[in-house]
């Protein structure tokens, strides 16, 4: 007979082939007896054609980041630029194309990233930046293929609470810089309160004002508390076997380290998966909202006539996996995606909308 064999840390990546080789030893048949292989990573994938780099769940949870933005931002021949736009290899943030569980995300009116994805719910991220296949269609600088996770055999969570505020900021009160140019007098009126040398000649107060969240849009749950949270629940369904779920919430209030500015986000992601034989069916549910409004420099003294902004976006994932053999598997996606965008200043409102 032949040794029970147990392969163990065997690592298996999106749209790649795993191979395992057994070598059998032959024994006298005993009970109780197994050999452990811990499997070894290979330098060189020979089934990898493009540029390409892999980032785990366990790397997400390592490095101090807070979205996956900021990890795509590390790899080589990426930079953002002054207004937060993402390039690679010197190509329009349109350029790249995002895939979430294998269908295109994307933005219809800007042609970037189409929603947000909190980062505990990535089970893997690969960056392709050169040589990539034709599957990964209407791409020009780059792809981004995003795996999400699934819920496991066991329950698990996470929460996660963390603020940014434990230092307040100087610009964050009036009179913040001594040699601030404008003031506001008794009237409301902005008038010159320091001279080029930076002596006062006003007394008055500064422009700069406090920051707060008061007179900022409502996002559900509605509350005060500058920094974020994060949620993470995982496991099986009770009463319904082979059903597993895995969701995430998430909850952010900013304010700008600047003079003025401030950013605010909601989003739930929710997966189902039932698996049954050789098939496998998952549920996807995401919704994410944002009111925020960036700092502008050239708007510094007058924040009140710089453009707020609201978005929400929903999409719905329908997935079918069949795998008839080790070498044949078809997948079956259908997808519903809504997004909507309104850019407004007081008395003045532009709506942008997109469904399906």
């Amino acid at each position: 007979g032949y040794a029970t064999q147990v392969v163990t840390k065997v690592v298996i990546r999106a749209d790649l082939t795993t191979n395992i080789q057994f070598e059998m030893t032959e024994s006298a048949i005993t009970l109780g007896t197994e050999v452990i292989v811990v499997a070894e990573r290979p330098m060189i994938n020979k089934d990898e054609t493009s540029k390409t780099s892999i980032i785990s769940a366990e790397t997400f949870s390592d490095l101090p980041v807070t979205s996956f933005q900021q990890v795509i931002a590390l790899q080589a021949g990426f930079v953002t630029d002054a207004s937060g736009e993402m390039h690679a290899r010197g190509g329009r943030s349109n350029e790249l194309v995002y895939l979430v569980d294998g269908v295109v995300t994307r933005d219809p009116m800007s042609g970037g990233m189409g929603t947000q994805l909190d980062k505990y719910a990535i089970q893997e991220l690969q960056v392709l930046t050169g040589g990539f296949s034709a599957e990964y269609g209407q791409a020009l600088s780059g792809v981004v293929n995003i795996v999400t996770k699934e819920g496991g055999t066991k329950y698990s969570g996470r929460i996660e609470l963390e603020s940014n505020r434990l230092n307040p900021s100087p610009y964050h009160k009036a009179d913040a810089l001594a040699n601030d140019y404008m003031g506001v007098d008794a009237n409301g009126v902005h008038k010159p309160r320091v001279d080029d040398k930076g002596l006062l000649i006003l007394d008055i107060p500064s422009a700069y004002q406090k920051q707060t969240l008061d007179g900022t849009p409502a996002l559900f749950p509605n509350v005060d508390y500058l920094g974020h949270l994060s949620l993470v629940l995982s496991g099986p369904v009770p009463f319904v076997p082979d059903l597993k779920v895995f969701t995430t919430a998430r909850m952010e209030n900013a304010l700008s380290s600047l003079p003025w500015g401030y950013n605010k986000e909601r989003e739930t992601n929710m997966k189902l998966t039932y698996t049954l034989g050789n098939w496998k069916v998952s549920l996807a549910d995401r919704r994410f909202w944002r009111a925020y409004k960036p700092y502008s420099h050239t708007w510094k003294y007058l924040p009140e006539g710089y453009p707020n902004r609201e978005e929400q976006t929903s999409r719905d994932n329908f997935t079918i996996n069949y795998f008839p053999s080790t070498e044949t598997y078809y997948t079956l996606n259908a997808v519903y995606n809504y997004r909507h965008f309104r850019l407004y200043t007081p008395g003045k409102y532009a709506n942008f909308s997109n469904d399906g």
